[in-house]
């Protein structure tokens, strides 16, 4: 379901490796009603209620939420391009430590 190698995934359960925002993502489509703060802290990419307070980011960033967001202006076709674009430039960056 995510089209992650089952190796890889396994790596990511043994935590010998944590994911990236890329294959976060599709673990979270794959898993219903989960969010991406949660799997960012199960990953350890970020800490219990680092989220419950507000986050100060780039206007570009705010953006992009907004347009993948649900009460999007795109088309769907359109979101899942953006979506497909932005895994794609930031897939390289996912063994840096970040929060996505």
């Amino acid at each position: 379901m995510t089209k992650i190698d089952s190796g890889l995934l396994g790596r990511y359960f043994r935590g010998e490796i944590q994911p990236g925002p890329a294959n976060l993502r599709r673990i979270q489509t794959a898993i219903p009603g989960t969010t991406m703060q949660e799997l960012l802290v199960l990953a350890g990419r970020a800490e219990r209620g680092q989220f419950d307070q507000p986050q100060v980011s780039h206007p570009l960033a705010q953006e992009v939420d907004r347009l993948l967001g649900d009460k999007s202006p795109l088309p769907e076709e359109e979101r899942r391009l953006l979506v497909e674009m932005l895994e794609r430039i930031l897939d390289k960056y996912s063994n840096v430590q970040r929060i996505a």
